[in-house]
């Protein structure tokens, strides 16, 4: 009777499963404590988690703006283990670096400024910059496209397109700036080439660990994050911003508001993929089909 008992308390005690969608329904009764998200096999390329500027926590698609969101909770709200087993490598790191911020876990130096892309429609201005030693890092950054970079007159505006989220750094310079005060962790340099919206390669900037940052279970598939890099102590110099939609690594030919996980969407490598990794295809190639689909016909491992 005993053992009765307690195997009805363990399936009270197990929770929901709520399945992510962002065309789905708000999740209106999630106990953080014992329910589970199921992130299921999504990409995050297509599907990002953010914070509304009412402080809850969202399934978000950066392409048409498609939301779910998980009402009355917060991201500080949110136990890693919540997040159940996110099978997508990107998505694990992207998701952990966001709750990382919220939570308080990771390095908080005070000569870097950390780029987030979660809070949506917030700008942070920084008045205090140094460009000679101060750094830039993407390490909780939870988003691998709609990356904008921007010289704005004296001002140098980093912006995540797709959630409104922006820093402007008031009298700098980014040309005056060495090429390792950039830093970013390992997937994001050599697998989505975010150096090139700055005008730079893989080699330029830091690479920086993800050790001590949250990450979702993977099921028992590997994280990756851990290499470091020392970047370059070359100025930045006039390169050129990828300052838009179509200039990131794998970019729509089309619009923005496209969505890459599209059967017909037609994608180019852009310039500065093809000059990370020179096995891609040339420059300016056209393809017609899903782009994951096609990367992996040509051989490619990348984990979308």
């Amino acid at each position: 009777m005993a053992e009765n008992k307690q195997q009805d308390q363990d399936v009270k005690n197990a929770g929901k499963v709520y399945t992510v969608a962002t065309d789905g329904p708000d999740i209106t009764d999630f106990d953080p404590a014992v329910d589970r998200l199921d992130f299921g096999e999504n990409s995050v390329h297509a599907m990002i988690m953010t914070e509304t500027t009412e402080g809850e926590t969202a399934i978000f698609n950066p392409w048409n703006a498609g939301s779910q969101i998980i009402k009355g909770i917060s991201m500080k709200d949110l136990p890693i283990e919540a997040l159940g087993v996110v099978q997508n490598e990107h998505m694990r790191e992207d998701v952990g670096g966001a709750l990382s911020w919220e939570q308080g876990k990771g390095p908080r130096d005070e000569d870097t400024t950390y780029i987030l892309s979660h809070q949506m429609d917030k700008t942070t201005e920084i008045t205090d910059f140094n460009p000679a030693t101060d750094k830039i890092s993407f390490l909780y950054y939870g988003s691998r496209e709609n990356v904008s970079v921007q010289q704005d007159g004296g001002d140098l505006v980093i912006a995540n397109t797709a959630t409104g989220q922006s820093f402007v750094f008031k009298g700098v310079e980014l040309a005056s700036m060495k090429r390792s005060q950039l830093e970013f962790h390992h997937d994001q340099i050599m697998e989505d080439g975010l150096a090139s919206n700055f005008g730079l390669t893989s080699a330029d900037v830091t690479m920086v660990s993800r050790e001590g940052l949250l990450t979702p279970d993977g099921g028992g598939r590997s994280t990756d994050g851990h290499q470091t890099q020392e970047g370059s102590d070359e100025l930045i110099g006039a390169g050129t911003l990828g300052a838009d939609a179509d200039d990131f690594r794998f970019s729509a030919a089309a619009s923005p508001q496209e969505d890459p996980a599209g059967d017909d969407l037609p994608m180019r490598v852009a310039e500065a993929g093809a000059q990370e990794d020179p096995a891609l295809a040339s420059d300016g190639q056209e393809a017609e089909g899903n782009w994951a689909d096609w990367l992996q016909d040509r051989g490619s491992d990348l984990d979308f």
